[in-house]
């Protein structure tokens, strides 16, 4: 349930901006390249700015692994994953 805020810099470059209300303001920017990278996430909480830019995106799924639970979570969790 974004809107689209317009344009706007970062760092000199032009991006796009959407913005979101949840928990709080979360702030997501994107390159006007026909790309769409990730560029920057921000967000405020508890009144402290919270805020991520991404410089080395790559439009690649990561590798399945990254999702392996570790060896003996399952006897600490309690989620399905866990036990599957």
């Amino acid at each position: 349930n974004a809107t689209y805020q317009g344009r706007t810099s970062i760092g000199g470059q032009e991006v796009d901006e959407w913005l979101a209300y949840g928990a709080s303001d979360n702030h997501y920017y994107a390159s006007v390249d026909s790309s769409r990278a990730p560029l920057r996430y921000m967000e405020h909480k508890n009144g402290k700015l919270k805020q991520w830019d991404f410089s080395d995106w790559q439009p690649v799924a990561p590798p399945r692994s990254v999702f392996v639970p570790p060896p003996g979570c399952d006897a600490l969790c309690s989620a399905a994953l866990c036990h599957s």
